[in-house]
């Protein structure tokens, strides 16, 4: 009987592991999907800020009669 109740034991911890593994690929996914959807919004709200910038750097190219922009968006990857 001990050996049932060992195999048994063997077998709830390895269904427990494979549970625990199962569950942690979901987050990990969720994660990744979450992160790329914050991505694509961060993409376009960095798109609506440089629009923004270049309309301003019109409107002091107009106001000062500069041929070249005063101001430079940097990214935070130092393009």
């Amino acid at each position: 009987m001990s050996t049932t109740n060992t195999d048994a034991s063997a077998g709830d911890a390895s269904t427990e592991f494979r549970l625990r593994v199962v569950h942690h690929r979901q987050e990990v996914e969720a994660a990744e999907q979450s992160f790329q959807e914050w991505q694509a919004e961060w993409k376009v709200r960095e798109q609506q800020l440089e629009e923004q910038l270049r309309e301003i750097e019109s409107e002091l190219q107009r106001v000062s009669g500069q041929a070249t922009p005063r101001l430079r968006l940097v990214s935070d990857a130092g393009e």
